[in-house]
Order: C-alpha cells, then structure tokens, then sequence
C-alpha cells in the first residue's frame, strides 16, 4: 500500500528526503549522499551570507536578533532532516518492505482485504489541506514582501521552511499508514472477543471456528509484532526530524507571536500583521497534523492492550 506512494515521493530525493535509487543500486546512493553535502554546503552558504549581508536595524535590534536564531534553527533543522534522511537509506526501504509484509499477513494469514479506498479518501482531504495551508501560504508572505519594505530572512530561508514542512508530511503519511493497519488489527481482536463473549452465532458468513482457534489468535500477534517493527522503524526513520521540526516550530511561533503583539502596539507598520499570521497559522496546523496523527497511532495501541 505504501508503495503506491512511491512514484510521488521518490522525487523527494531532489531535496535529499528520500533515496531515489532502489536497495540494490549502492552506487547511486553514494552520489545521492555527495549531492545532499553538495545541498548543505549551499544552504550554509546562503545562510552565512544572509546573516552577514542583510544590514541590522538598531530601531528593532532585539527582533533582528530573533530574526538571526529563528534563521539559524531552520538552517540546524534542515541539517538535522537531510543528514538522518542520508543515514537511513536503507531503513527506508527496510520500512517500506516492512509495510509490504503486513499487508501480506493480513490477506493471507488473517485471510481479510484492508479497506484501502476508506483510508484514499481522507488521505486526499488530509493532504489537500495540509498542502493548502502549508505551502499556500507562503503565497501571502511572498506577495506582502514584494511590495512592502521587509528586512527579515524569508528569501534566503524559503528553501528550508518548503523542505522542512516536506519532512513533516511525509512523517504524517507513514503515521498514517500505521495508524491504518493498528485500526485493522483492533478490528480483529474485537472480533475475537465478541465471538468469545456472546454466544450466539448471529452472523452466517462469519468463521466462529477460525476466529476461536489458537492458530488464529497467534497470527493476530504476530501481526502485532510486525506492526510494532514497524513502529521502530518509523522512529529510526524520524526521530531527530521530528524532535528538530517541533522545536522550531514552537520557536517560530512564539516569535511571530511576539511580533504580532509588537504589530498591535504599532511597533512596526500594520503590513506585518499578515506576514506574522501567514506563518504563525500554518505553522499551528502543521504541528497540529502531526500531534493528530500521532494521537490516532496512541490510541490504536491503547486499543489493543484494551482489547487484550
């Protein structure tokens, strides 16, 4: 299922998230790895020459100064995303072959299809408004920077906030993924414990046998098992993204909100109120995706041990 995927985000390998080349082609990963230093030379580059380039305005200098560190920690995280993403070439495709494996046991062990067109529908309004809101807008920032004064570091960061709201997406979809199979696997047990607390057989084309047998129950924890590989993986795949997403996240939003409150008391002119609100909103919903998605794959755990 999650290969389906693939075709789209093996284009992620141009910002370095991804391998593009398959397990067996070594070579190829090793000028991926030398094209993603290529990327963060660059992007320290252009981070050095913004800091240095861009004049300090000493009406403001305590903004310019936060401006410089909200800068620097978005220049650090990107860092972060693409040095994990090299180092885990072949994690990721260990993840993907583990995602293939669960889907095999559920058609073939526990005999069941996953509901795939149910989890396609939200996917498609879950990911249109995330793109929507993430990526439209920077649209706003873009156009109020164009044709206002603004001496902040938006150009010279615009690639590192476009990758790092990239990673948080695609950290979003395989949680999702888990968060799928989770739902299916407490969808057996409650089967199995339903069948075992009521009596009567209600259901004609259900196999009160199968559902009641030691064979099956030991298939429903190795499917368990599985999914729980899975889950390590996940964090293998995302753990020091995700810890570098978030921290400057919440930093980015506490510093736009302080600008938005320096806006108000008409510190700076009112133009910069749709600059503030334009990154401090999708930022929230951004890390809201995140916590939500991470919530739902809580839940189905605690849903487990429940059923258990």
């Amino acid at each position: 299922m999650l290969h389906e995927w693939q075709p789209i985000l093996k284009w992620l390998a141009i910002v370095g998230l991804v391998p593009f080349a398959n397990n067996g082609k070594r070579e190829l990963q090793q000028w991926q790895r030398i094209y993603t230093f290529i990327m963060l030379a660059a992007n320290w580059i252009l981070t050095a020459y913004g800091i240095f380039e861009q004049p300090m305005d000493d009406e403001v200098l305590v903004s310019n100064y936060v401006s410089v560190m909200v800068f620097l920690s978005q220049s650090i995280s990107l860092s972060v995303c693409l040095l994990e993403g090299m180092c885990t070439y072949r994690r990721h495709f260990a993840f993907l072959q583990q995602s293939q494996r669960i889907v095999w046991l559920f058609q073939q062990r526990l005999q069941t299809g996953l509901c795939r067109w149910s989890l396609r529908r939200r996917q498609r309004f879950k990911y249109i408004c995330y793109s929507c809101v993430a990526y439209g807008s920077l649209s706003i920032s873009m156009v109020v920077i164009s044709i206002k004064y603004y001496y902040g570091y938006f150009w010279y960061a615009l690639g590192c906030i476009l990758v790092l709201r990239t990673r948080c997406l695609l950290a979003i979809i395989y949680m999702d993924y888990i968060d799928f199979y989770m739902t299916h696997l407490n969808m057996k047990l409650r089967s199995v414990v339903n069948s075992r607390m009521r009596k009567s057989r209600l259901c004609l084309d259900v196999n009160y046998r199968m559902l009641e047998s030691f064979d099956y129950l030991s298939q429903l924890k190795l499917v368990y098992s599985e999914i729980y590989k899975l889950t390590a993986m996940f964090d293998d795949l995302f753990g020091w993204s995700l810890c570098a997403l978030l921290t400057v996240i919440f930093l980015d939003i506490t510093v736009n909100s302080y600008w938005t409150f320096l806006t108000l008391s008409r510190v700076f002119e009112f133009y910069f109120l749709y600059l503030t609100m334009s990154t401090a909103f999708p930022l929230a919903t951004v890390i809201s995706f995140a916590c939500y998605a991470g919530e739902n794959c809580k839940q189905q755990v605690s849903g487990v041990n429940y059923s258990c």
